[in-house]
């Protein structure tokens, strides 16, 4: 019963007090002034090897699996380097010649 008496009072004070403010209602509260813009990151915290990062993996097969990670900026890139070497190693293996 109480969360609909709060839904409904909620609800009254938005549509009651929005013609006030929208008349130019000297009582009105002055606007908010707007957020200072977010500092620019430097070339030395883009490259610190030492900020953690996270990313957002997907499991395969379920729209639920959804999983997040964090590692350093140097173990994200160590762990992009043993990747691309792996690959490197399995794209240069001999194959069979074909008859």
């Amino acid at each position: 019963m109480r969360p609909m008496l709060a839904a409904a009072l909620a609800a009254v004070q938005l549509f009651c007090g929005a013609p006030a403010f929208a008349a130019g209602d000297p009582a009105a509260p002055a606007p908010m002034p707007p957020l200072p813009a977010p500092a620019a990151p430097t070339a030395a915290s883009r490259l610190d090897p030492d900020v953690v990062i996270c990313k957002r993996q997907e499991e395969t097969g379920t729209r639920l699996g959804v999983h997040k990670i964090c590692h350093t900026r140097q173990e994200w890139t160590d762990m992009a380097v043993a990747a691309r070497n792996k690959t490197d190693k399995i794209e240069d293996v001999p194959r069979a010649p074909e008859r």
